[in-house]
Formats: C-alpha cells, structure tokens, sequence
C-alpha cells in the first residue's frame, strides 16, 4: 500500500509539473548592485528559534511569492499531498522539520514550502556561471552568477547567511528566504561550493526524489558546508552522495589545484575537471565539458575569453568585471556571489 500510493502520489506530480527552460537573455540596462544583506542563524538553537528573526524580516516577501505561486494553480494543487507525504514517508524527517518551522513563522503552507524547497527538482531553471580560479599567489578565487528568473519576487527574498555553531562561524550562503535552497556557499577556511544545473533529467527528477529519495543537490550543499571541513572531505561528498537530479558541483580549496567542476549523475560522477598546472581556471555553465557549447549560449566561452585577459596577480575585483556583463549578467541573473576559502573573503550582491 505505501509504494502504490508513493508511485500515484509522483505520478500526479508529473501530471501537474512542467520543464521551465531558462533562456540566456540580454537584459535592459542592469541597475548598479547592492549587497544582499547578511544575517546570522545560530545552529544551537531549535528550527523555529534560529530562524525567528530573520523570517519575521522576509515575511512579507515570502507571502507574496507564495500567493503568486499560488496563483499559477500548480503548486497549490499538490501542497496537501506533499506535506502528507514529506510528513510521513520522506526520510530525512530533520529537513522536514525545520521547513515545517520556516513555514509557521512565515505563516505559508507547509505543503507549499515544501515543493518550492524542491524548485531545483521539479524545474530546470538554473542557468548559471561559474569560476574558479588560481592566481599568481596560490589564492584560488570562486565566483557564480546566479541565474534563477522570477525576478519580480527572488532578489526581495535572497539572504546571505553565516550559520554559527558554538559561537563561532562554521560556514556562509546564499539563501532564498522561506527555503532551505543554497547554490552557493563557503565553509569558512575549508572550501567554497557553487551548483550549475546540468539540463538533463526531466520528470524523472520526482522520482528520484520522492520514490527512491536521493538527496536533493541544494540540500547536500547544506549538508557538506555544515558536516565536512576540507576540500578533500566536500570533494568525496559532492562526488558520491546519490543525488535526485543531475547537476554540477564547482567546488574551491585554499590553495594549489584545490579547484574542481564536478559534472554528476545521480548515482555517480560522469567526470571530474580539476585545476592543474597549466590550467589555472576552470568556467563553467551548463553543458558538458566533453562536448562543444552550443552556438547560440557562449557564456562560457565569452567568461574564459575575459579570464585569459587578466592580469597573473588578478584578484576579487577583476573576477566580479569578468561576470558583471552580458551574456554572464542576463535578464535571469539574481546575484553576483565571489568568495575565497583561504581568506574568508565573501562578497554577494544583487542585481535587482
């Protein structure tokens, strides 16, 4: 009885959900950035009373996402179910839980909640950059650009926030509020983490999410910044933790060739790049390494063009003039995130 109702309740989720393609669009004259503002979650405490301050903030935000979700008529129709089943069937009962808190704070639907901590499954609508980079003082710099659309409510709704752990500072991300989502993210004096999606999967995505119960990229993300603390630690996770959509993982150390893009299927790795000797960056978007880019989306080719332009010593600054414009800033492009393991160097801004 519980795998049939399992199997019917992913089968109306195909039913209902829809692949959204992200298109890379030249934007109108992008707005000066601004910084995402940081906060702090203390780890110590219970769900509800690490993340009280800081949803009473992005309450409105939130709300007002969620009806406009709500609206779209196709999420409202399965949050019933889907707090149903992550309430009884799903294994991690911990994420549950503290969606379940972030939900009674915002005062929004736990069902609702649930599926759009699940974005990253039931679409594909990430269209990133990223970088990582060493330079001529053996500091590797990681950069990405954040491509998500929903432009009209995101950027209101994204946070940078350091999570503390018996008073001190363990790692920091980038979060959409009213979420558990990260896609990027530093563990401080350890390694820094970005994801790109990787346009393969489709509707098979919910099944591995909700039947076979893979961990949802976004999450182990959350997983490894809290749980690992070294490169070598990030990598063996990021590599072989069975995830619930293809995706990759561009992961930064503190020095050398401690830089890896990670390209995953859902039970292994399809290949790992990692910075060498002579390869001193690695760009990636959203297409496989082994094949060319396709012609009409030339953001990697156009971000590596600009890095073999800089200069040995280059540094933040001239990393974050590298994706500062078209076609690595876009009409999708939320923020603009650039960090540094070995220094703790975190800088996060907004484009809208």
């Amino acid at each position: 009885m519980r795998k049939l109702y399992l199997n019917t309740f992913c089968l109306l989720v195909l039913l209902y959900t829809s692949k959204v393609i992200c298109y890379v669009e030249l934007r109108d004259e992008p707005n000066q950035p601004t910084p995402v503002p940081l906060h702090t979650i203390n780890m110590d405490l219970p769900f509800k009373d690490r993340w009280r301050d800081v949803i009473s903030i992005y309450k409105p935000a939130i709300q007002s996402f969620f009806n406009y979700v709500d609206k779209a008529g196709v999420v409202s129709k399965l949050s019933r179910g889907l707090a149903f089943f992550g309430s009884h069937f799903y294994h991690d009962q911990e994420f549950i839980e503290e969606v379940r808190a972030i939900a009674e704070l915002a005062e929004v639907d736990f069902g609702m909640a649930l599926s759009l901590n699940w974005l990253n499954e039931l679409s594909t609508i990430l269209a990133c950059t990223s970088i990582v980079a060493r330079n001529s003082e053996n500091r590797i710099i990681h950069a990405r650009n954040l491509d998500f659309g929903f432009t009209n409510y995101l950027p209101q709704m994204m946070a940078s926030v350091t999570f503390i752990k018996n008073g001190q500072p363990v790692y920091q991300s980038d979060m959409i509020m009213g979420t558990l989502i990260i896609a990027s993210g530093i563990r401080f004096n350890g390694f820094g983490i970005t994801l790109n999606d990787r346009f393969k999967g489709g509707s098979w995505n919910l099944y591995y999410l909700l039947i076979a119960q893979y961990t949802p990229p976004c999450y182990l993300i959350h997983q490894v910044l809290r749980e690992k603390q070294t490169y070598q630690e990030a990598l063996e996770a990021l590599s072989k933790t069975k995830i619930a959509t293809n995706t990759y993982f561009i992961l930064s150390g503190l020095q050398g060739n401690e830089g890896a893009v990670i390209e995953r299927n859902r039970a292994d790795s399809h290949a790992i790049y990692y910075l060498t000797e002579q390869n001193w960056f690695l760009v990636q978007t959203n297409y496989d390494r082994d094949i060319p880019d396709p012609e009409n989306d030339p953001r990697r080719t156009v971000a590596e063009e600009r890095m073999e332009e800089l200069p040995a010593n280059f540094n933040e600054a001239n990393i974050f003039d590298v994706l500062d414009k078209y076609p690595n800033l876009n009409s999708s492009t939320l923020t603009t995130d650039i960090m540094c393991p070995k220094t703790n160097y975190y800088n996060a801004q907004k484009w809208y």
